[in-house]
């Protein structure tokens, strides 16, 4: 190829170190990071979530319950008051049966004797000695020899009501014996207090009902408590299908849901304790060796208790919802 080819354009003189001038190539573009749209949900979230479904679940429950019960000793306590106040009921408010008339009988037209029947609440022999062992057995075979004897003497009256008909074959609903060694057998048709001693010192066959001084307006503020706690066991479960599904306002309604439980399971420990302490406190009263005082307390306590276990999960809530990874992470799906 000659520099006079027509075909190619002139090339500049050459001299040595000389180099045509480059363009230098153009800036490339900053990469930029690829960001998350959110952060990976931690743990304790789906934790809270899975616990807090089951304690909804629970709550619904108890809730139903606690509130049922509320209204079993409301109707209990106005049975016994009207039970106290008439004496042609029985110890349940409902008029004894009274047995059919024997048709009278000439005593000069029949020569022979005339077959008397049973009484209504006799029981045979079998009968009575299974209530007794199931007694015993319902005490962890706590109960003495005497006390056992004044059981069996009291089943054997052909006219008790301890044990009505037909229910035999699970006689005994509760029995237990106090730290001062006195005996209650709660039976399918009444119960009996026995003394160390075995003296019978309540018998609901001869004796009326207790009367249970349970107030109507602790049995309100019962129940509503348990409604109330329907309610938050709704908004706890709405709440943790939220948490699962990434929403922020899952960790808001946790939120809610834990700041109004604490007074309320505040309030229904006050309640509950003071209905069963009410309730074992007049049956203490009734018997003379059970310690009204003790059931009381015992009543008082045990529903302080109960109830307060509700302060467990929203306390834990709190601290759980607060911690700085789940700030984090709801602080980056907003």
């Amino acid at each position: 190829m000659s520099q006079s080819d027509p075909n190619f354009p002139p090339m500049p003189p050459s001299r040595p170190g000389w180099y045509p001038p480059q363009t230098p190539p153009a800036a490339a573009a900053p990469v930029r990071a690829l960001s998350m749209p959110y952060q990976q949900r931690p743990g304790i979230l789906t934790a809270v979530g899975v616990i807090s479904i089951i304690v909804a679940c629970l709550g619904c429950i108890t809730g139903l319950i606690g509130g049922c019960a509320s209204g079993e000793f409301y109707m209990m306590a106005k049975m016994s008051r009207a039970a106290s106040s008439g004496s042609s009921t029985s110890s349940f408010g409902i008029a004894p049966a009274t047995p059919p008339a024997t048709p009278a009988t000439n005593p000069a037209a029949n020569s022979g004797t005339t077959a008397q029947p049973a009484p209504p609440g006799a029981l045979t022999a079998t009968e009575i000695s299974g209530a007794v062992q199931r007694a015993q057995s319902a005490t962890g075979n706590k109960l003495n020899s005497a006390q056992l004897s004044a059981l069996t003497t009291a089943l054997q009256d052909p006219n008790q009501t301890l044990i009505t008909p037909g229910t035999a074959w699970s006689p005994v609903r509760m029995a237990s014996v106090n730290p001062d060694g006195s005996a209650f057998v709660y039976l399918s048709g009444g119960y009996v207090g026995l003394s160390p001693q075995g003296q019978v010192t309540l018998n609901s066959s001869t004796n009326p009902l207790p009367k249970f001084n349970v107030s109507g307006v602790t049995c309100a503020l019962c129940a509503a408590e348990s409604l109330l706690s329907v309610g938050l066991a709704v908004l706890l479960l709405i709440a943790a299908i939220l948490v699962m599904r990434n929403s922020p306002t899952g960790r808001r309604l946790h939120l809610i849901y834990a700041i109004l439980k604490i007074p309320l399971a505040i309030a229904g420990a006050f309640a509950l304790g003071s209905l069963l302490s009410q309730f074992y406190g007049s049956i203490g009263a009734a018997m003379p060796g059970a310690g009204g005082t003790t059931l009381q307390a015992v009543g008082a306590a045990a529903g302080a208790i109960i109830s307060g276990l509700g302060l467990i999960y929203p306390i834990a809530l709190l601290i759980a919802l607060n911690t700085p990874g789940v700030r984090a992470f709801y602080a980056s799906v907003r």
